[in-house]
């Protein structure tokens, strides 16, 4: 079973090492939404041993790795699946956060605004 972890950003960090075996010249990253990675797509070829994923939507991702030679003779098993699952806060959720933020600024504002007053009465 892959391993799961919640993401309630839409993005994240993944990162690998090199297996054992001929020396890799290149990663292949696959992405699928099903774990049996039925539809996958490569999403990050390259030398790198990490990459950063963002701009998810909401729901289940799955992701493996391999190397591949430089001559593309030799190719490593897929690395063990990690399950990330995306959800993001409600929408009501963040209207809220917003309203308190308004909320604090006005009344600041409202407070400087006080402030100012009260030094010119003196």
């Amino acid at each position: 079973m892959p391993s799961t972890l919640v993401i309630p950003s839409g993005s994240f960090a993944l990162k690998w090492i090199s297996p054992d075996g001929p020396v890799s010249h290149r990663f292949e990253l696959q992405q699928d939404t099903d774990k049996d990675f039925s539809s996958a797509q490569i999403i990050y070829v390259g030398p790198d041993r990490g990459t950063y994923i963002s701009g998810l939507l909401n729901g289940d991702f799955f992701y493996r790795v391999r190397a591949v030679n430089a001559q593309e003779t030799y190719t490593s098993p897929w690395s063990s699946p990690i399950h990330r699952t995306v959800k993001h806060p409600s929408l009501d959720f963040a209207f809220s956060l917003m309203s308190v933020g308004a909320l604090v600024f006005i009344s600041t504002i409202g407070m400087i605004t006080k402030g100012i007053q009260r030094e010119k009465s003196w």
